[in-house]
């Protein structure tokens, strides 16, 4: 993993809701002041507030940002293939079912079963991102730089991009955004060691 630098609360955010800004708001619903994504200004406390409610209140992220540890250090990563096999989906009842309770991303090819609700809703994202969805950013936590990695949003982005390597492995940098923190083993989402333990079939 390359380590591209630190970044703020308000740029996280900001990446956070770039991302998730077509999946999860639909016309008419969209909030309307689309200048908060498009033209923000991370020195204004009444945008960057606005930004923090409509992560926690409107796409209801509050359930994974309130039960992390104190979010303090961020840094960029550019993601390559040598991290792939550190990677895995967050821990929820969501992922367990659908990967058999093996939360790795490399898995996921012998895990997620064809035709189901989450297999064609990562096709569509490939499928209708093309190469823009590698300007998307990829939201990790870990309790050290080195890994093991668990993606608290972007996990069907993931999985598109690893079906996208599988079919031509010269893998461009996916974008990513890293909180590494010691208290991070505090987190539901984090899967620690025992993530290390899970077989890989």
């Amino acid at each position: 993993m390359q380590f591209l630098g630190s970044t703020t609360i308000h740029e996280f955010r900001l990446e956070w809701l770039r991302s998730e800004w077509k999946d999860e708001w639909n016309e008419p619903d969209k909030p309307p002041d689309r200048r908060l994504i498009d033209n923000p200004d991370l020195d204004n406390a009444t945008e960057n507030n606005k930004r923090a409610s409509l992560l926690t209140i409107g796409l209801h992220r509050g359930q994974i940002i309130y039960n992390m540890p104190s979010i303090k250090n961020i840094q960029r990563v550019a993601i390559g293939p040598s991290d792939l096999p550190k990677l895995y989906l967050v821990s929820s009842s969501e992922w367990n079912d659908r990967t058999g309770g093996n939360y790795r991303l490399t898995d996921t090819s012998k895990t997620l079963k064809s035709g189901t609700d989450t297999d064609i809703k990562v096709q569509a994202i490939l499928n209708k991102l093309g190469d823009e969805i590698l300007n998307e950013v990829i939201i990790l936590i870990a309790t050290q730089k080195p890994g093991p990695y668990s993606i608290i949003d972007g996990n069907h982005r993931a999985i598109a991009l690893y079906r996208r390597y599988l079919q031509s492995p010269k893998m461009p940098p996916w974008r990513g955004l890293l909180i590494a923190e010691p208290e991070m083993r505090k987190s539901p989402w984090h899967q620690g060691p025992y993530a290390r333990q899970r077989p890989s079939s």
